[in-house]
């Protein structure tokens, strides 16, 4: 459990987007806490042959344009997710 972060009920209700496309996008896990006990864990789905496929996927290039109707918070989601992607290909290689 000590890759998981623990977050609170109340957080993961609040930004439960967030959370799973940091999860599901980012390969993060998740302990849920309510009060003192933990009560739930994300984690993502993602099987051993998807994981060699997306290694295989091109990395979006950080300077390409981004469509009109993304704003600029999504944009700064977005950038953030990639760099996390990309330093856990770092350490995984």
């Amino acid at each position: 459990m000590s890759d998981a972060e623990i977050i609170t009920a109340t957080e993961a209700s609040r930004a439960f987007s967030e959370l799973l496309h940091r999860v599901c996008y980012g390969g993060e896990s998740f302990v849920i806490k309510k009060g003192s006990r933990l009560m739930a864990r994300i984690t993502p789905v993602v099987q051993e042959a998807e994981k060699t496929e997306m290694a295989k996927c091109d990395e979006p290039e950080m300077d390409e344009p981004l469509p009109d109707n993304v704003t600029e918070e999504e944009a700064e989601y977005f950038k953030t997710v990639i760099a996390q992607l990309r330093a856990r290909q770092t350490e995984d290689a």
